[in-house]
């Protein structure tokens, strides 16, 4: 679904793309440009005129300057304001197919939860309270996770969270959520953490709530006796006695695979030695937090919660040392430098994005990339200046020096292309983010990418530089059709895959051909780049089709609500002149 609305929110007649919940709290809120903003007047107003509407499916709102389109879904309303209605159809119609989507058997629960795992910590109280109308045992465990690592939260926003959290949690019917409320009770009580009394109220009423449910009966089958031996008065004793189930233990997380103390921690909590097996792994994250080995630390202190949820204060303890021992690291102009990435992020996402970066001092004349190679790393120049520059007709030509506090490869980190340019050093300190850590933070601290995304969409690249200085890299004019494509990706070795498609070509020069494929998410299209293809094309209805070898050099957005995406590929042989205007003709 953010998705769905960041794609709308970068359309070129689009203001303002809103998500309002049914009780009338924003969900999402994305302005075009950034300082156009939807202020909580605006919200408030918004709600008040969809009720006087008497809650219209869909409906466009006529004005002087623009209009408002309004669609109605089972998670909120999208709320469109637009200058022109150059692209109503495709939003009309991308909006029912959204929809119809949430309709589905729990997606708009599912939806909301994805969301909520990636707003921001200011935003999660409102989507906490829209889970209420979905609130079920699958709802009640994400929020008993949220109390449990309420302290990776901002200060400012853990009350309303918490507060939130116990309110949604009465509605889930699930009778298991009473151990974390009354643990957290339990703890006000003992003041290790004080609650004030709004929080206290909502948390004895939801226990209250849930202690009208039963408690979920075991689902594993009994054992039968077959019907023909015969079960002894020893053995119907045994039977009748209550004895427990082994306890299930979590499994050890893939990080933890090599832990000496491993074996130890599994076999205490099968003893149901809970107790040992917590002391034993906090020492552990005491141990790796002071080697500054962060992410074992960290996968430690998930496999905590796994073998004991209710060790509440035990994980909070530990995820505060980890944090304050990762940020005691960071030196303080490094902060001052970044001062417009710390801003766009929260403190816990900063810090890891630090840890996950590489440092490097380059000399000056020193190359970080050359032009036309496959390089997937952001860099952020820390201190010096970094050299921007490209070839074209055999000359360099300089194109940007980037200093202390600037960003490189934006361009072919996010949009998925080769260097279309070279970065030569003239004496700087580097830090380096490759894709496959974006990827890990990303799955950590959901929405990460996208801001840093929407970050460098404000920064030149290359390509635009060059545009600016009316200069083009391309010798090969391009010509605009419209047929078909068939490919084939090759393998490592150059032979065939199993992996093969279609598409529609966009434009073809004698030395590439670019064309659109769908997928239905956008981490899909990553497989594409940088491989090797067999292409297919036809040129007449009888001539049997060109055939060329290529490698596929970007991979980009194109229709960004059809999500459909413009692959770039580099031919390995030269299309002849007769050949490309048989294509041509063929497709025009």
């Amino acid at each position: 679904m953010i998705t769905f609305l960041n794609k709308i929110a970068k359309l070129p007649s689009i203001q303002n793309v809103l998500l309002l919940s049914h009780h009338g709290e924003a969900l999402f809120c994305e302005n075009n440009p950034p300082s156009l903003k939807i202020d909580p007047q605006t919200v408030t107003f918004m709600h008040a005129a969809i009720a006087d509407l008497k809650t219209p499916k869909t409906a466009t709102l006529y004005f002087k300057n623009g209009f408002i389109y309004l669609h109605s879904t089972s998670i909120g309303y999208v709320i469109i304001t637009m200058k022109d209605n150059r692209n109503l159809e495709a939003l009309e119609d991308a909006c029912r197919k959204v929809e119809k989507q949430l309709e589905q058997e729990n997606v708009g629960k599912k939806v909301l939860l994805n969301m909520l795992d990636k707003a921001e910590d200011r935003l999660k109280p409102q989507f906490i309270r829209t889970l209420v109308y979905f609130a079920d045992k699958e709802v009640a465990k994400v929020l008993m996770k949220i109390i449990a690592n309420l302290e990776s939260l901002a200060a400012n926003t853990r009350n309303e969270v918490l507060l939130a959290a116990c309110q949604t949690i009465g509605y889930c019917s699930y009778f298991e959520a009473t151990a974390c409320l009354n643990a957290i009770l339990s703890d006000h009580s003992a003041g290790k953490h004080p609650l004030n009394e709004y929080i206290v109220e909502a948390a004895e009423l939801a226990v209250r709530q849930l202690e009208h449910i039963q408690p979920e009966k075991s689902e594993e089958p009994k054992p039968q006796q077959p019907k023909t031996q015969k079960v002894s008065t020893a053995s119907n004793t045994a039977k009748s006695r209550n004895i427990p189930a082994a306890p299930k233990v979590a499994p050890v997380p893939q990080e933890l695979e090599t832990l000496p103390e491993k074996d130890q921690i599994v076999a205490l909590a099968a003893e149901d030695r809970k107790t040992e097996a917590v002391k034993l792994i906090v020492g552990l994250i005491n141990t790796a937090t002071q080697n500054q080995q962060f992410d074992k630390a960290e996968a430690l202190q998930e496999w905590l919660l796994q073998i004991e949820p209710m060790a509440l204060t035990e994980s909070i303890r530990a995820t505060e040392l980890i944090e304050e021992s990762k940020k005691a690291l960071i030196d303080e102009n490094f902060y001052f430098v970044w001062k417009n990435i710390v801003d766009i992020l929260s403190a816990e996402e900063f810090i890891a994005l630090y840890h996950a970066m590489k440092r490097k001092s380059y000399a000056s004349g020193e190359h970080l990339v050359q032009q036309g190679q496959i390089h997937s790393e952001l860099f952020f120049v820390n201190t010096g200046r970094v050299q921007l520059y490209t070839h074209i007709d055999g000359r360099e030509i300089p194109l940007q020096i980037v200093s202390e506090g600037g960003l490189l490869g934006h361009g072919t980190f996010f949009e998925l292309s080769v260097w279309t340019s070279a970065a030569k050093s003239q004496g700087a300190e580097v830090f380096s983010l490759s894709y496959e850590s974006l990827q890990k933070l990303e799955k950590k601290y959901p929405g990460i990418e996208s801001k840093l995304s929407d970050y460098c969409s404000h920064i030149e690249t290359s390509t635009t530089l060059l545009k600016k200085m009316k200069r083009s890299r391309r010798q090969l004019e391009r010509k605009k059709i419209s047929g078909k494509i068939s490919f084939i990706l090759l393998g490592a070795d150059g032979k065939k895959t199993e992996a093969e498609g279609r598409g529609n070509i966009l434009d073809i020069s004698q030395g590439g051909v670019c064309f659109i494929v769908h997928s239905s998410q956008r981490k899909n299209t990553h497989y594409l780049f940088g491989k090797k293809i067999q292409l297919s094309i036809k040129k007449s209805n009888t001539n049997p089709a060109v055939e060329r070898n290529g490698k596929i050099l970007a991979v980009r957005d194109h229709d960004i609500i059809g999500n459909a995406y413009s692959v770039h590929v580099e031919f390995d042989t030269l299309l002849t002149g007769s050949e490309l205007r048989e294509i041509v003709a063929f497709n025009r």
